[in-house]
């Protein structure tokens, strides 16, 4: 028993801000509808009702310095983009179809089809040499870079990671953000403030940035159920 605990221990305790520089989510993540029939539409879905799934997390625990995406447990929503043509632009300014596109660059407001087009016509510095633009230039260029899927819809991605407590404070609390057993965490999505990454955001970095979400959670113990009865 002891062994057992002293294992424990270490798989829960044992991380360092080191050994998550080489986190790459191998493990990929685990599909669940965030509701049943739910709409494209991101506002109708955050309306609608009864729109509550469930899962079963392990319990993750971590000190201070190791709560980083990485080691935390978090929710990654994946949601589709309807993209207005009117709000869509060419090189040269005219609106297009940006169904017809196979690479969407948001910026400012506004959709381009071409990095050239977010420089000429969004007035953006980023550079027009042809080359695309990895998750670090994006963040630099406040660039937003939307892949058409196969089956012809943009996507964006929006990461949550649950917190055990809220400090309310600058300086992160000790299991601020975890996963305790016997309790249930509910997350309420309220608001989205802006588009998600093109891609699942894998950043081992820090856990509070990029909040394009607004979220409103409770934690909530198992109920104990007390019963009596007589043995026969």
């Amino acid at each position: 028993m002891k062994r057992r605990n002293e294992k424990r221990m270490d798989c829960y305790y044992n991380k360092t801000v080191a050994g998550a520089e080489n986190f790459t989510n191998q493990d990929n993540y685990y599909a669940q509808p965030y509701c049943e029939n739910a709409s494209n539409n991101i506002t109708s879905v955050l309306n609608a009702e009864n729109t509550y799934t469930t899962t079963y997390c392990l319990e993750n625990c971590m000190y201070r310095p190791a709560q980083n995406k990485a080691y935390a447990t978090g929710i990654v929503f994946k949601a589709s983009i309807s993209i207005p043509e009117e709000r869509t632009f060419d090189e040269e300014g005219h609106t297009v179809d940006p169904y017809g596109q196979s690479t969407i660059y948001y910026f400012n407001y506004n959709f381009y089809t071409s990095l050239k087009a977010v420089h000429d016509i969004g007035k953006a510095n980023v550079p027009t040499d042809g080359s695309s633009l990895n998750p670090e230039d994006q963040k630099k260029y406040n660039i937003k870079v939307f892949n058409k899927s196969e089956e012809g819809s943009f996507h964006c991605y929006y990461n949550y990671f649950i917190r055990h407590v809220d400090n309310h404070s600058a300086m992160m609390g000790v299991m601020e953000f975890g996963i305790v057993r016997n309790n249930i965490y509910r997350i309420l999505i309220t608001n989205v403030n802006d588009l998600g990454t093109g891609i699942p955001d894998v950043d081992p970095g820090d856990i509070e940035s990029d909040a394009y979400l607004s979220v409103d959670f409770s934690v909530l113990p198992w109920n104990i159920r007390y019963q009596e009865g007589e043995l026969e």
